[in-house]
């Protein structure tokens, strides 16, 4: 019997598949921002992590994951700030 569930990493490659249009839509220059955003190596862990077999759809899952390597790349920059801001 074959499966009738998609894989999480095939729900996250539709997922990323689906926002094409918004990505062509981008000035050049901001492509390469978004390409680095959707294939980060993070972002793909954390969204094949939530995404479960069952959830037909990637959108979720990707879009708290950028959420979620958002907030640690802020929280790397506030820490780094407070330790100028002691010197």
């Amino acid at each position: 019997m074959g499966r009738t569930l998609p894989t999480a990493t095939d729900l996250l490659r539709r997922g990323i598949e689906e926002w094409r249009p918004f990505r062509a839509m981008l000035p050049r220059a901001d492509r390469k921002d978004f390409d680095a955003m959707m294939q980060s190596a993070k972002l793909l862990r954390y969204a094949i992590m939530m995404a479960l077999p069952s959830h037909p759809v990637a959108f979720r899952p990707m879009i708290m994951a950028i959420i979620f390597r958002h907030y640690q790349q802020l929280k790397e920059v506030e820490e780094a700030l407070e330790g100028t801001e002691k010197e």
